[in-house]
């Protein structure tokens, strides 16, 4: 088991009441994928359903280019914004 399936798994066992868990989730539609060449994925994503509170979680475990998914999140944003109430979390 890789580094990140036990992250995705750690995380989805101890959410949070009301919270629910989902590993590599996708940020953009597959139209968007298409058009800009990449399929960006969040690691985790933590919803709370009353709230609509979402939390995005990005890992960057392999180090192998540390910023590009940081940018295919960023620009991902620019063609389809995520929600006032959601967060992009990271460790770098």
């Amino acid at each position: 088991m890789s580094l990140a399936s036990f992250l995705q798994q750690s995380f989805a066992a101890q959410a949070p009441i009301g919270w629910t868990c989902r590993p590599e989730v996708a940020v953009l539609s597959k139209d968007l994928e298409r058009i800009l060449g990449f399929a960006p994925r969040a690691d985790v994503l933590l919803e709370h359903a009353e709230t609509n509170r979402r939390v995005w979680i990005e890992f960057e475990i392999s180090r192998a280019d540390p910023v590009a998914n940081h940018m295919q999140f960023a620009v991902g944003h620019l063609f389809a914004p995520q929600l006032p109430g959601d967060a992009f979390v990271t460790r770098e």
